[in-house]
């Protein structure tokens, strides 16, 4: 409770200086605290990793990215899109194949995100692609397990939109950034995901 009040705190600060429209201290604190959900809940792991593999791609000595493509605000959307089908932060999907719950399934979003029948020979390949082919063709989120019988059911990311935005907006506050940053050639290669079967 104290390290939300802390936290709050802070955004608060942060809201009033940056936003004229939040002009009671209720309205300052409702939206202070959502941002705290926010990113206590949206930001915890899945937000965070796939920031760490977005920046990885950009500069890890075994990136699977072309060296030749730099990474800028324009082709950024396809960047952040094209690292959550290499590299899924959430790799598997279960779900319950009976009534009684005694047996489960795995939904393999990993390789699903790899498939070369629908992705293309080049599947296994880190290749910016163009955004309507994420939007046809991603099971990042999960986005084809829904029902629409029983709603209950769904399975899909209802935070598709929101960590989608809360990655870009980083990654796009970051690039403004790089001027700042110094990469430590020390560090040792970050190794990425290796190349999968997803035919089998």
């Amino acid at each position: 409770i104290e390290f939300k009040k802390q936290q709050i705190q802070k955004y608060k600060i942060s809201l009033a200086s940056s936003t004229d429209h939040l002009i009671s201290e209720e309205m300052l604190y409702l939206v202070a605290s959502r941002y705290f959900d926010v990113m206590m809940l949206a930001g915890g792991l899945s937000v965070p990793q796939v920031i760490h593999h977005a920046i990885a791609v950009m500069y890890s000595n075994e990136s699977p990215k072309d060296p030749n493509i730099k990474i800028n605000e324009e082709n950024l959307p396809a960047f952040v899109w094209e690292t959550l089908r290499f590299a899924p932060p959430v790799t598997c999907v279960p779900y319950y194949t009976t009534p009684e719950k005694t047996h489960r399934r795995l939904i393999n979003i990993l390789m699903a995100s790899r498939d070369q029948n629908v992705w293309g020979q080049d599947a296994d390949e880190f290749r910016l692609r163009e955004i309507s082919e994420y939007d046809d063709l991603s099971v990042i989120y999960a986005e084809q397990m829904v029902s629409k019988e029983k709603p209950v059911n769904n399975r899909s990311c209802p935070a598709k939109h929101l960590s989608y935005q809360m990655i870009l907006n980083f990654l796009k506050a970051f690039l403004r950034k790089t001027n700042q940053i110094c990469v430590d050639k020390g560090i040792p290669e970050i190794k990425m995901i290796p190349k999968i079967n997803a035919r089998g």
